[in-house]
């Protein structure tokens, strides 16, 4: 079949990801008031299933990038996993609109149905619900960004660079689903209630999944090459089982197979790193030259493992990097709820809808990046995308740093003026300080994971940003709880220090970015001889 891709193809992927962006803002911005208000759960509760919720999302990428890497392929992945998450979402606006899946809505006298906590049946369906979803958006994630950049040919000096603005065009249409959500779906759920605000994240979900089912006959698609966790388990077990013998002096002696012959795709080349692993491909006389063996792996089998190591450094000293955005997103509806949030004498903006204006700025400024930041970079540096993916984290780390300090000043100068002289829009400074870190430190992460992860594993590697992010969200929860239980720092809103625990984070993050530059130094980038094979893409 022939290949077909380009960005005519990757515009369906694009446009498919905005739904499911709205969905997941959704949860991270505002579900949290749907836990208080409709299922009556302290403010404590509702912290604790979202933080949970979150955690799910992070960990069932890894599920989706192994089946997709290993035996569904990645269209297959996404086109189930959408439906699922479709379901999901259903079943939660469900929730909302049928009586017995939920308890009443205080609208007006919250006393009178205080007492009336959800019942075990109906927190039973609210998480399986959530579960779905988690579930749903696990294989989603872990494959979109790959699928999308599947569409472009590395090998093609063109597609190249039409790879680059994929990635920040992905970054774009993500913010736009996040504008969408802060802006529509808060206004129908505000107006309307949750049952419509929920029934609206369903609708759009079916829209994005007809709209990426569309555009199956342009998509390039890739056959899975294998389960990859496997692959690495056999290097450890083959080098362990070889680890009394000496390597050799002649690198080429080491077992590799031909391009066209691998299972494999993209032949890696063996650097002088982590030798101990490459006694996996030392050849004795009872191997079988056979790939899959636990006695004799591949050189490519090898680097593949070490390709992996090395991206952990990196995820270990970007999750800071998730934990900013969690803080920031939790506190500035507080922030925002003591602020002055009108536009006019008659309108006044819904608290998490605050943030929306800062995404506008980001949409602004991708372009920007694109056009005028990299043309300028790439005359300076000779780096086709201006900065190396290490220096675009680095910026975005040292940006995220400057955002907890800005955000410190703002928070100190709201507690001392009065409520209706300090306007709630002053936030969106340190959000679109952020949307900034965030396009160096958060594309550059989806570029570094795309590039550096071998070619068999790139849907397993690209879950590794979720997963840091769960893991950043996580870290933000604990914070919570140890600042929360030793000062007084966020205790009672109008009188709490939430300018100290700012402050605190932007110390957090300079001695993580410190530590980042010594993990970069040490870091080495994989060479790949891409191998031409038959039937590689279908």
């Amino acid at each position: 079949m022939a290949e077909r891709g380009g960005w005519f193809a990757a515009v369906f992927v694009l446009g498919s990801e905005v739904a499911e962006r709205m969905a997941f803002t959704t949860f991270a911005t505002s579900f949290v008031s749907y836990l208080m208000d409709v299922m009556h759960k302290s403010p404590l509760e509702a912290s604790t299933i979202i933080t949970v919720f979150f955690g799910v999302c992070g960990t069932t990428p890894l599920l989706g990038g192994f089946l997709a890497d290993a035996y569904l392929g990645r269209y297959a992945t996404i086109a189930i996993f959408s439906i699922v998450h479709l379901l999901g979402l259903i079943l939660l606006a469900a929730g909302a609109v049928v009586a017995p899946l939920s308890p009443r809505i205080c609208k007006h006298d919250a006393e009178q149905c205080l007492d009336e906590k959800a019942t075990a049946f109906q927190m039973g369906y609210l998480y399986v619900s959530l579960l779905i979803v988690a579930i749903g958006f696990g294989g989603i994630k872990s494959n979109i960004v790959v699928f999308g950049a599947d569409q472009f040919d590395r090998g093609n000096p063109s597609d190249k660079k039409n790879l680059g603005m994929f990635f920040s065009s992905l970054y774009m249409t993500l913010d736009l689903g996040f504008v969408l959500a802060l802006t529509i779906v808060v206004y129908i759920q505000v107006q309307f209630g949750w049952n419509w605000g929920l029934t609206t994240l369903a609708i759009a979900m079916a829209a994005g999944n007809a709209l990426f089912f569309a555009g199956t006959p342009f998509y390039k698609q890739k056959r899975p090459s294998g389960s990859p966790v496997t692959r690495l388990l056999q290097v450890i077990v083959s080098a362990y089982r070889k680890r009394k013998l000496e390597l050799p002096q002649d690198v080429n002696l080491l077992y590799e197979v031909p391009g066209r012959m691998s299972a494999i795709p993209g032949n890696l080349t063996c650097p002088r790193s982590s030798r101990f692993l490459d006694k996996a491909a030392v050849k004795i006389g009872l191997d079988h030259e056979v790939e899959g063996s636990w006695t004799l792996c591949t050189v490519t089998q090898v680097e593949e493992l070490k390709a992996m190591i090395r991206l952990l450094p990196i995820c270990a000293t970007t999750m800071l990097l998730m934990s900013t955005v969690v803080v920031l997103l939790n506190y500035s509806t507080v922030q925002a709820l003591m602020m002055d949030r009108s536009l006019s004498k008659s309108i006044q903006v819904p608290a998490p809808s605050v943030p929306f204006l800062s995404s506008v700025f980001v949409m602004i400024a991708i372009p920007f990046y694109e056009l005028v930041y990299v043309p300028a970079m790439q005359k300076l540096t000779g780096n086709p995308r201006g900065t190396t993916h290490l220096q675009r984290i680095g910026i975005g780390l040292f940006l995220s740093t400057l955002t907890m300090i800005v955000a410190g000043f703002v928070e100190h100068k709201r507690a001392e003026s009065k409520r209706a002289r300090f306007s709630a829009f002053l936030l969106t400074i340190q959000f679109s300080m952020y949307g900034l870190a965030s396009i160096f430190g958060t594309i550059g992460l989806i570029e570094l994971f795309y590039s550096q992860a071998p070619e068999g594993m790139r849907c397993f590697g690209s879950s590794l940003l979720p997963f840091t992010a769960a893991i950043g969200s996580f870290l933000a929860s604990a914070l919570n709880s140890i600042v929360g239980s030793s000062t007084n720092w966020l205790h009672q809103s109008w009188q709490w220090h939430l300018d100290y625990y700012y402050w605190l984070l932007a110390c957090l993050n300079a001695v993580n970015f410190a530590l980042f530059l010594v993990c970069a130094r040490f870091y080495t980038y994989k060479e790949e001889q891409d191998k031409e094979r038959d039937g590689e893409t279908c």
